[in-house]
């Protein structure tokens, strides 16, 4: 795994979250009323589902696609066996909406230079 390539988590939990969002708005939610069952009362049954189109389809391989790597980079990260290294990359490229600067990741570590937390990392990558 690369640098580049954990950059890229948080590019791809947002393109993942459109996608979703797209496929969810194609979404069609119809009620269809049934009394097929005695004592035959009639009661309304929501159905939803997409309309078959390769729009669609290419949404649906998409996302597949964008979920086999954001799986791939959490199943990297949850393998690293030395927890500060897991901790600074969990805190550097996975975890919050905002990146953490190096220097609020050496002073939580309990480092005073931001150096000694990038120069781990990039020893370990």
């Amino acid at each position: 795994m690369t640098i580049a390539e954990l950059k890229q988590y948080r590019n791809i939990c947002v393109e993942l979250a459109e996608v979703r969002s797209e496929l969810k708005e194609l979404q069609t939610v119809d009620a269809v009323q049934t009394a097929s069952k005695f004592p035959y009362s009639k009661h309304t049954v929501p159905v939803t589902g997409l309309p078959p189109s390769n729009d669609v389809k290419s949404l649906q391989d998409y996302e597949l696609s964008l979920s086999i790597q954001k799986q791939k980079i959490e199943n990297y990260v949850n393998s690293i066996e030395d927890k500060e290294i897991r901790t600074i990359i969990s805190l550097r490229y996975i975890r919050g909406k905002k990146r953490m600067s190096w220097q609020a990741i050496a002073m939580k570590l309990g480092y005073r230079d931001e150096g000694t937390v990038r120069k781990k990392i990039k020893k370990f990558l």
